[in-house]
């Protein structure tokens, strides 16, 4: 697969792979979820003090690295996860 990235931008990039820095940049995306998955990630959220967005982007990663067979990723908060 070819990235699509102007050579001026590839330029300005500092010390890292043009590649890398540029798939690193975050991206967004719009899902509809039941309302019970929403208020659940809502409830999880507040107990984490993180934002909606924030947890809804660590589950889906942890997600997609159960699913390529690689460790899970080691709790960072303190709140509880139940």
């Amino acid at each position: 697969m070819r990235l699509a990235v102007p050579s001026a931008e590839i330029q300005m990039r500092s010390r890292t792979s043009p590649l890398i820095s540029v798939m690193r940049s975050p991206k967004r995306v719009s899902v509809t979820v039941p309302d019970t998955v929403m208020q659940r990630l809502l409830t999880h959220a507040d107990q984490q003090g993180r934002s909606t967005s924030n947890l809804a982007a660590y589950l889906l990663e942890v997600a997609l690295d159960a699913m390529d067979g690689k460790a899970p990723i080691q709790k960072r908060w303190t709140g509880s996860s139940q």
